[in-house]
């Protein structure tokens, strides 16, 4: 089984959010077209039986964007089932009611049948929130499915890096109690977004990958500052048996000056 992972493509027109800190380096990056079409050649021949998107579809939670950014993903990998989570990104900006619609929101979590492969998607975004969360309900619910699968292989995918220490940026906030489910569970692998740089490890003695961004590159200064490159990438993925056999990541270094 090959599974395509996508995450962090910011879709929308840079100029406006001119305020984004992200927007100068979308305005030099390659059209979403081009960027899928370059992704599509240098997986010509390999037969993919899923995307796994990992959220941050929208440059600031406008549907429309989302929907025209789907729309270009089937355009290029026509007919594949879609496992995806949101992002922080994908939630309207609207400060005044942040708070409120933080204290409201149900997180959209979902287990997705990619052929035998269940793929646990956990929302750890929050309206309102540049940093992850993973809550009690959550992960209440995380072991109810866990329990549900009988011990089947299955993979999990947030949009937040999960690792303290992995990027400059702050991983998602999650109990203790969260590791420890990941750790004594079927799952295989953990996939995640967000710092869009490509890392890979181990998350509770598992399999643990963020792919890199499709649409600029974070990369941590010393001062923790973030520098903005306009160059993108993805994941491939290798699965047999439920079990991670191999991981391709592919980095596209275009500019337009």
């Amino acid at each position: 089984m090959q599974l395509l992972h996508l995450t962090d493509f910011h879709y929308g027109d840079p100029c406006c959010a001119p305020l984004d800190p992200a927007a100068p380096a979308l305005s030099k990056s390659l059209p979403i077209a081009n960027r899928l079409e370059r992704c599509q050649k240098s997986l010509a021949g390999i037969p993919l039986d899923a995307l796994i998107l990992s959220g941050d579809f929208s440059m600031d939670g406008n549907p429309d964007d989302a929907r025209q950014l789907m729309q270009w993903i089937e355009q290029f990998f026509p007919d594949l089932p879609v496992a995806f989570v949101p992002g922080n990104h994908d939630h309207l900006a609207k400060p005044a009611k942040n708070a409120s619609a933080a204290r409201k929101y149900v997180p959209s979590d979902k287990v997705v049948h990619l052929s035998d492969l269940p793929v646990i998607c956990l929302d750890t975004s929050r309206p309102g929130n540049d940093r992850g969360t993973i809550d009690q309900a959550q992960c209440q619910w995380l072991r109810q499915q866990l329990t549900e699968l009988e011990g089947q292989p299955a993979i999990l995918v947030t949009h937040f890096h999960l690792l303290p220490g992995q990027h400059s940026m702050p991983c998602a906030t999650y109990p203790d109690e969260f590791m420890e489910i990941v750790a004594q569970s079927s799952l295989t692998a953990v996939f995640t977004g967000h710092t869009h740089c490509h890392y890979q490890g181990f998350f509770g003695g598992k399999p643990y990958c963020t792919a890199p961004s499709f649409s600029f590159y974070g990369l941590p200064a010393a001062d923790g500052a973030v520098s903005l490159e306009p160059c993108f990438g993805y994941n491939l993925y290798t699965i047999e048996r439920g079990q991670i056999m191999q991981i391709k990541t592919e980095t596209f270094y275009f500019h337009l000056w």
